[in-house]
């Protein structure tokens, strides 16, 4: 045990270009003498932590890319993560990890590869890549050493967005300086707004930028928080490293991926339960968007378009925005008789506006929704002066919910439960929650309500139409007590005005 102890010492701290980059993981810590080792941080700990309040990593299967001494890939395989392919083009920081593994018993979580990662790599998927201080490097520590720095731009580009078709998240940091080079600076100014705006403009079709993370001196302490007005300034007082952002992407393509797997777990067309819910919706938004009709309507979302079949009447245009093509497939061979409406395929965070709208619905969206507040302020710029924008969401206080809770069926009325998981959802809302992210737009609330009071789950309710139980003649009944009682109502909606 000594003899492995003092050979991860040496293999650590043997000279290299990026020796002595990281701090040890602290399972590492409890077995090496810290002491004995050359260790020059990057504030490892630091980015960890952010990383952390961004991205639950547990359960995860991860990539790290250009690990260094692992210091990331080990503090992943204390936070649970699944499985973490490790990938090193320095032997000697890959023998030190190896023998950190082998030691730790890990070899089932983690995989050391000691070679420099392909980008071309297709055949296998992650949950969380690690790309952080690896892509300036292009050119010099790996790729063709004879091109220029337009085309090290490019090629970082170019790999950034190859790797949306691999995994979900991506951390991802670079330098200001090609090659680590003073004199060949990738920006002109080298500021984070040019770095930020680079990697924004660049990736905007594979990647959504969830968050970016900044340095602060705060004292004597270091810490990462989120992009603001003070710190996207440039610091030198704190050196280039801390200047660097660190990128939390999302990407575009798996999410893509994801929407069309969704679109397997929704039945729409030859439900009469569906159908009357939808003429519900309609006949609910009718009186606020009647004097905009013979406008132009932007829908989200279209499902198999049953809701656009009821919507298109109304307008002389109706764009339809759908993320899943599986979904657009569907639609259009269902609505082809329909000449006045236009398919835009892609997510509503890419959306960008040809026009402004008269009416945009967004019936059972916002549940879908990571950034609440970004949708809204795109739809509030693609509609006209006093244009409407209509919202539909299902109620987390809704009585149907209540009573699962009394019955011991859910443990929370705000958790997503198995159903809303299924279908894609990423939050509840009851009324309040809805109004709350209205607040912080410039969006006037027109009018607000519940759809219809739902005294049981979707499936029983569909079960008991068909069977004869109840009719039609029920939701009308329970939309009108909806009238009385919004905050029980299955769904809550509002109509919010420019």
């Amino acid at each position: 045990m000594e003899k492995i102890k003092n050979k991860l010492i040496e293999l650590y701290n043997e000279s290299s270009k990026h020796s002595g980059y990281q701090i040890l993981a602290s399972n590492l810590e409890e077995i090496v003498d810290k002491s004995k080792l050359k260790i020059s941080s990057r504030y490892e700990r630091e980015r960890l932590n952010y990383i952390i309040s961004k991205i639950d990593l547990k359960g995860k299967r991860i990539l790290d890319i250009g690990g260094n001494t692992g210091f990331f890939t080990f503090e992943s395989s204390l936070r649970g993560a699944e499985s973490i392919d490790f990938y090193e083009g320095n032997d000697i920081h890959a023998q030190f990890v190896e023998l950190g593994v082998k030691y730790l018993g890990l070899e089932d979580i983690i995989h050391v590869y000691n070679q420099y990662y392909s980008f071309d790599i297709r055949e296998k998927s992650y949950d969380v890549v690690f790309l952080m201080n690896v892509l300036h490097h292009i050119g010099d520590d790996y790729g063709n050493s004879a091109i220029t720095l337009k085309e090290a731009k490019e090629n970082i580009i170019f790999q950034l967005n190859g790797m949306a078709e691999k995994t979900k998240y991506m951390v991802f940091q670079m330098g200001f300086n090609w090659k680590g080079n003073r004199d060949k600076g990738l920006f002109e100014n080298g500021t984070k707004e040019e770095m930020v705006e680079f990697i924004k403009e660049g990736t905007k079709e594979c990647w959504k930028i969830v968050d970016v993370g900044v340095a602060e001196r705060i004292s004597d302490d270091i810490n990462y928080v989120d992009l603001n007005d003070y710190n996207r300034q440039r610091m030198d007082e704190i050196g280039e490293f801390l200047n660097r952002p660190i990128f939390i992407l999302k990407s575009i393509k798996q999410e893509r991926k994801e929407l069309d797997c969704f679109s397997g777990t929704y039945e729409n067309r030859n439900s009469e339960f569906l159908s009357i819910m939808k003429k519900m919706n309609i006949d609910v938004m009718l009186p606020y968007i009647e004097p905009m009709c013979n406008g132009i309507a932007l829908e989200l979302g279209c499902g198999e378009g049953d809701s656009t079949k009821l919507i298109a009447p109304l307008f002389k245009q109706v764009v339809v925005r759908e993320g899943s093509k599986k979904f657009i497939d569907k639609a259009k061979e269902n609505l082809k008789e329909y000449k006045n409406i236009y398919f835009s395929e892609g997510l509503f965070e890419t959306f960008i506006a040809k026009e402004q709208f008269d009416v945009i619905i967004a019936n059972y969206i916002f549940e879908h929704i990571e950034d609440v507040q970004q949708i809204m302020n795109i739809c509030y710029d693609s509609l006209k002066e006093k244009g409407i924008l209509f919202i539909t969401v299902p109620n987390a206080k809704a009585l149907s919910r209540q009573l699962a809770l009394k019955m011991e069926l859910i443990d929370d009325l705000y958790s997503l439960t198995e159903n809303d998981l299924k279908h894609g959802h990423k939050r509840v809302f009851d009324m309040q929650m809805l109004l709350n992210e209205v607040e912080k737009t410039s969006f006037r609330v027109k009018a607000k309500g519940g759809l219809f009071l739902k005294e049981f789950a979707d499936f029983q309710l569909k079960q008991m139409l068909e069977t004869g139980l109840i009719n039609e003649k029920h939701f009308i009944g329970m939309r009108k007590l909806a009238e009385d009682y919004p905050d029980i109502a299955g769904s809550v909606w509002v109509c919010l005005e420019k």
